[in-house]
């Protein structure tokens, strides 16, 4: 246990170093701004285009904006903001065996597995803050605004969450199994791609990861919360498994 906090120790301070943390929470903190600046502003947005409009005949009707539009844009925004993490967190690992960085610690009698489960803490710990930054600041943007009147708000956002851990559990393994970052990245894309389109299958959707980053659904009354259960249960057991089987296959990995 000693030698796993201290190499957490290590990787926060790398990445405070390296610029990435900051970087994070900017971005995470401007994703949490966006959703009730582009809500907020989406009248006049439309006022301008119907009035360009109306030179061809069209009328646009009025556009009404309340804590919903904010939400929307939140999940349309994840996405994103899930995609710009796992980059910046995709050569955590490999990077160690490219720069053989990692030799010396070996070396000194570190388990393999001790390195791994440090970086994937730190990598979990930081999307877990990076998305309870974003989701925080929209929220009191939009009580601030409109007032929160969508339902199952936190249990929605708990459910994307869940589906980036998942998605963060896949790359962390296929940091283990490739050799270069693009690889890792290709590899995860491939993987979710496969999912998703599993997830297109009536009888399958329901038992996949991917009905997670459906939970908006929840907000307007489309589905119930028991809907996500056994997504959700099957979602935090691949994670659990990709998790372990990084741990197994790590001890093999030639430096």
């Amino acid at each position: 246990m000693r030698v796993y906090m201290a190499f957490l120790k290590k990787e926060f301070v790398e990445m405070i170093r390296s610029g990435r943390l900051v970087t994070l929470g900017i971005i995470f903190m401007l994703f949490g701004i966006m959703n009730p600046a582009i809500a907020k502003l989406t009248p006049a947005l439309m006022k301008m285009v119907s009035e360009s409009m109306e030179e061809t005949g069209i009328i646009l009707g009025e556009v009404v904006v309340n804590d919903m539009t904010s939400w929307t844009q939140f999940y349309k925004n994840f996405p994103m903001a899930l995609i710009l993490f796992l980059v910046m967190f995709s050569g955590i690992v490999t990077s160690e065996y490219q720069k053989k960085t990692i030799v010396p610690m070996l070396t000194k009698g570190v388990s393999p597995v001790t390195v791994f489960l440090s970086k994937y803490t730190v990598a979990l710990f930081i999307w877990t803050m990076g998305y309870a930054l974003t989701f925080f600041i929209t929220y009191f943007y939009n009580e601030y605004f409109w007032g929160n009147a969508a339902e199952h708000i936190v249990y929605a956002a708990v459910c994307s969450y869940v589906s980036g851990v998942f998605l963060l559990s896949v790359m962390m393994l296929m940091s283990v199994i490739c050799e270069g970052s693009t690889s890792v990245i290709v590899a995860t894309a491939v993987i979710f791609f496969v999912i998703y389109m599993c997830g297109l299958i009536p009888d399958l959707k329901n038992y996949l990861p991917t009905k997670l980053m459906a939970s908006n659904e929840l907000m307007v009354g489309k589905s119930s919360s028991s809907d996500y259960t056994i997504s959700m249960v099957v979602t935090i057991t691949i994670s659990v498994i990709c998790t372990a089987a990084s741990g197994v296959l790590i001890k093999r990995k030639a430096v």
